[in-house]
């Protein structure tokens, strides 16, 4: 879980509780209001009845009171108290929150329905409002000081790109020394790939002209390891003619597509794979298929996963299966990490940066000791 979402998870879990808490307040604050209205209206009954009946009001008079005379009580009001005096019978009844006063003389009764608003609600529902807000302005207030890190986290994934900018140091505070901090990193991480890039290129370049000779040198020795002399000379010409295209692949645009068979591009890969014996690798070629993109970087990317699986396999053979749109090559692997011998592959990195070029997916899955590489084309 991303930080901001552990923020945002705490922000809920802060709203529900407070939510929780004002209802809770407000629900405890209608239940004291309704009993002091219910105890104030059974006192106003009480009050008229015997002001009517002794004259000291005419006719009932309810002008000082909070409450207004209707025709009847509704069907299904609760009857919530109730008292007899010697000037009538008292009632007060209640119906979805509203309060009703029933005065019952001998020769007439009179109801009445509770009209004070009560003031506590309002301010309730008022404190409760200012504290969301109070709260939606924090969130959005930490999600601001937060922002430079989700900045800062993107811009780590994004340092060896070649659209890569430095962070801009919008601040003083510790997040601001942070960026300045990981924009000094990441020019002198960024020079240091440039350098070993430019050094492979150059090295490939210089490795050459004594590979060639070499290799003919190879080629006129007819001895116990002249096969086994050709065969290294070979690979090797293969690795620094690679490298060379990847260079080239990531310093231009001006790449056209054609259209292949994957059993050309396994084919080039396998004559390109340095192997000790032919019971290194068994083939399962179910169904072919072509392949959108440079035949070139398709065998580059499938001779290094060949290479990569015979360097670390531990037990024959490596198997290579082809279907469905996928070159798949699995071998048996060795958990601490020990390999037989080494190879000459460029890598998984180079591998993944040209498959994102031509839009293909180098995946990987690794279970019960078995390694599992495959291009889905």
């Amino acid at each position: 879980m991303s930080l901001f979402s552990k923020v945002t998870a705490l922000f809920l879990l802060m709203l529900v509780a407070m939510s929780a808490i004002a209802l809770r307040n407000i629900e405890m604050e209608q239940q004291n209001q309704n009993s002091i209205a219910k105890e104030k209206l059974s006192k106003i009954g009480a009050e008229i009845a015997k002001n009517s009946l002794s004259g000291k009001e005419e006719n009932g008079k309810i002008d000082p009171y909070p409450i207004k005379e209707i025709k009847k009580i509704p069907n299904g009001a609760e009857k919530i108290f109730e008292s007899k005096t010697i000037f009538a019978d008292i009632a007060v009844s209640e119906q979805d929150g509203a309060l009703y006063l029933s005065i019952a003389y001998p020769d007439e009764e009179i109801h009445y329905i509770y009209t004070e608003q009560t003031s506590s609600d309002k301010r309730l529902w008022g404190f409760f409002a200012l504290d969301i807000t109070l709260l939606a302005i924090a969130y959005g207030v930490l999600l601001n000081f937060l922002a430079p890190i989700k900045k800062l986290s993107k811009a780590i994934e994004k340092i060896t790109d070649d659209d890569f900018a430095a962070m801009p140091v919008a601040s003083k505070d510790e997040i601001g020394k942070l960026t300045e901090s990981f924009n000094q990193t990441a020019v002198t991480l960024r020079k240091m790939l440039k350098d070993r890039e430019a050094f492979a290129v150059r090295a490939a370049h210089e490795l050459r002209t004594p590979i060639a000779k070499g290799r003919i040198a190879a080629e006129m020795d007819n001895g116990e390891y002249g096969e086994l002399y050709r065969k290294i000379f070979k690979n090797l010409d293969i690795f620094t003619d690679e490298l060379l295209k990847v260079h080239k692949l990531k310093n231009t645009t001006d790449i056209k597509n054609e259209k292949f068979s994957a059993e050309t591009v396994l084919t080039t890969a396998l004559d390109r794979v340095f192997t000790q014996s032919e019971d290194e690798i068994t083939v399962e070629f179910e169904s072919d298929f072509l392949i959108d993109g440079v035949f070139e970087y398709a065998a580059i990317i499938v001779r290094n996963l060949i290479e990569n699986g015979l360097k670390y396999k531990t037990a024959n053979p490596l198997k290579i299966t082809v279907q469905n749109r996928t070159i798949e090559i699995s071998n048996q692997y060795d958990i601490n990490g020990q390999n037989n011998y080494g190879g000459y592959g460029i890598g998984l990195k180079m591998c993944e940066e040209i498959a994102e070029n031509f839009g293909w997916k180098l995946k990987s899955d690794f279970f019960d000791e078995v390694a599992v590489f495959r291009v889905e084309f």
